[in-house]
């Protein structure tokens, strides 16, 4: 090594000043190196972003820039995965081109965080969420709820966490902004998880924007007028606290309750009713009572669902006897729907073949009778549980 050196003339003293040049050297390239790479990211961002704002300003009327907020990851019963953000803010994008800077500021024109839920199935749809957390998306503006504080009862966090508890009793809120993909399952989960989204409008809003702005509107659909809740001049709104049955007879053939009552009563007096709440409180319970009081009544009845699950239980819940004068449809293509299809038509052609009007007009005959004596019985029977009341009042 020594004659090598000394071939080369290069002295121990030329090493040590080599392995120090090599040293400040390799500082500064890592350091160079870490400053790239954040730069890198920067640029990449930035390359991104630059895309967007190019497409923006090609196709504005397609294309729509938000910030999305709280990722919701769930794998919904009927097996649909869900992975999307729930809340968004519209947004827009400057470009300075002297300074090459690129902002993204909300809009100012719609201040609003917007809830969008639509992927979520009807049936597990949450429409139990407070009230207030509600309000917050409508009176507070983007600024006031992008505050991060996670103790902060009035912003962004705390309406997700009430959402995924709503939606789920084991529903789970994580306050992390790299989306976790890899776990997604029964148990629904939001993450905080913010992104800049740049999407397409879709078809249907484009259309319908386009129709409209064609459309003359001379008279507006009663229908339209109902859902909306805006009556004429001339008419009033039903009154849900005062009772129009009094000796309404009701074929129910599924107990019930005063609220499935008034639904009725509400039928009666208006041609549009709706009902709504949380999955599990008895609604495909109370179309079931519903349809067998129309049938009875000799009306027609068309029930449609957005997944073939949902009339599946409802099927199950109509009484036997009046699934003879059903047909079922569930939108499958399949052997099995087509036989179903086929049973149905075949029960209620014999059914018609078979009928005994006479022998059902005495049936019916003798079960009004009955039953007018029920009611007879049941009269007296409070007349003296109202006497009773009184005598214990007055002894008191």
């Amino acid at each position: 090594m020594l004659q090598l050196l000394q071939q080369n003339e290069i002295t121990n003293e030329d090493l040590l000043q080599i392995k120090e040049i090599f040293e400040k050297y390799e500082k500064k390239y890592i350091e160079w190196l870490i400053e790239h790479e954040r730069w890198r990211k920067i640029y990449k961002v930035y390359e991104k972003l630059y895309k967007m704002y190019f497409e923006l300003k090609r196709n504005e009327a397609a294309y729509e820039l938000v910030l999305g907020c709280g990722l919701l990851l769930w794998r919904q019963p009927n097996c649909q995965i869900i992975q999307r953000h729930i809340l968004t803010a519209r947004c827009v994008i400057e470009f300075e081109k002297d300074k090459k800077e690129i902002k993204v500021l909300f809009d100012e024109n719609n201040p609003k965080v917007n809830l969008e839920d639509e992927m979520i199935d009807l049936e597990y749809r949450p429409s139990g969420i407070i009230e207030s957390k509600k309000a917050l998306l409508e009176d507070s503006s983007v600024f006031d709820l992008f505050s991060t504080t996670e103790n902060n009862s009035n912003n962004i966090i705390s309406f997700l966490k009430a959402f995924v508890n709503t939606l789920h009793p084991q529903g789970k809120y994580e306050h992390i902004n790299q989306p976790d993909l890899k776990n997604i399952n029964d148990i629904p989960r939001i993450e905080f998880a913010p992104a800049i989204i740049l999407r397409k409008r879709t078809e249907p809003y484009l259309k319908w924007l386009n129709d409209l702005s064609k459309l003359e509107i001379k008279e507006i659909s009663p229908l339209i007028l109902e859902i909306a809740e805006i009556k004429k001049e001339d008419e009033e709104f039903y009154d849900t606290n005062k009772s129009t049955l009094i000796d309404y007879r009701l074929y129910f053939p599924k107990p019930y309750n005063e609220e499935q009552k008034k639904i009725i009563e509400r039928l009666n007096f208006s041609n549009l009713v709706v009902i709504q709440g949380p999955p599990g409180t008895g609604k495909s319970h109370t179309i079931a009572n519903l349809i067998a009081h129309l049938l009875a009544e000799g009306k027609r009845v068309l029930v449609t669902a957005k997944t073939s699950r949902a009339l599946a239980v409802l099927k199950n819940l109509i009484p036997e006897k009046l699934r003879e004068f059903c047909i079922f449809l569930f939108g499958d293509s399949s052997f099995e729907e087509k036989e179903h299809l086929e049973h149905s038509v075949k029960s209620l052609l014999y059914n018609l073949r078979n009928l005994d009007s006479e022998r059902l007009e005495n049936s019916i005959k003798e079960l009004e009778e009955e039953l007018e004596k029920i009611k007879c019985k049941k009269k007296r029977i409070n007349a003296s549980n109202s006497k009773v009341s009184k005598l214990r009042k007055r002894r008191l």
